[in-house]
């Protein structure tokens, strides 16, 4: 049986977390958006979470010149995983800032060939269909912030390593065993 494939970020989120261009006004726009129960079992499965107990974000949009704006904000939640070495669920939080530029698709220039400077400020992102993708940039954002290897502070693995020096038996070893 195939794994199914996980649900695109817009499935989620999508353009109910955009912002049509034509309704932000000059003084700005402030959101303050909790994840609704559908959303959050989404991207749960989506990111194959045990769980989405809360996920919100509060950002602010300003307009700049040239039909551009700059998102700033606050992705904040809480969220159920499995502790990789007991599979015990265990609770993490995550807080990530929002900065993020938008500028109409024709001002983005594709980088030049070469090397690129992870330094350099942070490439804008484009306005889609007259919308501010916030729906994507808050599910890439809470994403990337996900512990992908989550552990129980108390979780303990209990290797052992061959003593005295010992070589480890070889997994061919058994396979031999077996043959005779």
């Amino acid at each position: 049986m195939t794994k199914p494939e996980p649900a695109a970020p817009t499935d989620a989120l999508g353009h109910a977390w955009s912002e049509p261009v034509r309704d932000i006004p000059e003084r700005g726009l402030e959101r303050d958006r909790e994840a609704t129960i559908e959303e959050k079992a989404r991207l749960a499965a989506a990111l194959d979470l045990v769980s989405i107990d809360t996920l919100r974000v509060r950002y602010r949009i300003r307009p700049s010149a040239g039909g551009r704006y700059l998102l700033r904000g606050r992705l904040e939640a809480t969220i159920g995983q499995t502790c990789v070495v007991s599979l015990a669920t265990l609770t993490n939080t995550i807080a990530q800032d929002l900065d993020v530029s938008f500028w109409p698709a024709a001002d983005i220039t594709p980088p030049s060939e070469g090397a690129v400077d992870l330094e350099d400020e942070s490439e804008p992102e484009p306005i889609e269909d007259g919308l501010l993708p916030i729906g994507r940039i808050v599910f890439e954002t809470f994403a990337a912030a996900i512990d992908p290897f989550p552990r129980a502070p108390d979780a303990k693995l209990d290797w052992k390593t061959p003593e005295d020096g010992a070589a480890a038996p070889s997994p061919f070893a058994a396979l031999a065993r077996l043959k005779k």
